[in-house]
């Protein structure tokens, strides 16, 4: 199963549920508590998702896992860990919290939303998918539903559906421009730039699509000179076999339309 990096899209982020923007776990412990530890979990959970919307993660995991620990069925603190978690790139660890707070809340959508997101991460987009649909049924306003659905098509190579998707939420120009990064991230080159530059025609102003589109034409000028040394070196390997013996590995496993990146292989060839 292909796991995905932790990334993020040029323009329109699709982060995990952010504490305070609406997510609908509730906190199982209330009404089960003293005054006095009612009120410790009040301050403790508030301070916990303060910390998390101000970009803290550490502290909020900090404050998520006391009460995770101390509070027996706590939808919030099980469900805010998880996410926290996935952030911080703990994605095996993340992904069991998610799955316990959808245990515990099992038709809270922004839990399946958060959930089908942590399993994109993880690259079964199926079992992704399957979840976030359940959530777009439940909450079909949500406008990171949509997005999380249009991050499924494009990674399964359902590029149309995903263009199409995209365009529900942002701007045609955006759209492209999320389409081209996720090509990106699928190792198709040409089809990416391909996007940026239609992001770039349909607002030139669009300062992510004109930095991808640069970065993968450094990258493949890079490609060429690199195919161009090899191809160089070709003639003196194909009339002396003990030199082709001899060269560098690298150089050997060439293959035409592809270079060794980083995180993953790129195709150059068009689309």
């Amino acid at each position: 199963m292909k796991r995905f990096p932790g990334w993020k899209l040029s323009v329109l982020m699709l982060a995990l549920c952010t504490a305070g923007s609406g997510c609908a776990a509730t906190q199982r412990v209330a009404g089960r508590l003293n005054p006095d530890r009612q009120r410790a979990y009040d301050t403790k959970s508030t301070l916990a998702q303060v910390y998390e919307k101000e970009g803290k993660l550490r502290e909020a995991v900090e404050l998520y896992r006391d009460l995770y620990e101390s509070y027996e069925d706590d939808v919030l603190a099980t469900h805010r860990l998880g996410v926290a978690m996935t952030q911080l790139g703990s994605e095996e660890e993340g992904l069991f919290l998610l799955e316990e707070a959808h245990l515990l809340a099992p038709e809270d959508p922004e839990i399946l939303n958060d959930l089908g997101y942590a399993y994109i991460l993880a690259g079964d987009l199926e079992t992704a998918e399957k979840l976030i649909q359940r959530a777009y049924g439940l909450q079909p306003e949500n406008e990171r539903t949509v997005a999380n659905l249009a991050l499924v098509a494009g990674y399964a190579g359902r590029d149309k559906e995903c263009l199409s998707l995209f365009k529900q939420v942002v701007s045609e120009a955006e759209a492209h421009a999320n389409l081209a990064y996720i090509c990106s991230q699928r190792g198709n080159g040409s089809l990416a730039m391909e996007h940026y530059s239609r992001a770039l025609d349909y607002d030139p102003d669009l300062r992510p699509a004109a930095v991808g589109l640069t970065q993968l034409h450094q990258m493949k000028q890079e490609f060429e000179r690199e195919q161009a040394a090899i191809a160089a070196r070709q003639p003196a390997a194909e009339s002396n076999v003990q030199s082709a013996a001899a060269t560098e590995p690298a150089d050997v496993a060439a293959e035409p339309g592809r270079v060794q990146l980083t995180g993953g292989e790129f195709d150059w060839a068009q689309e």
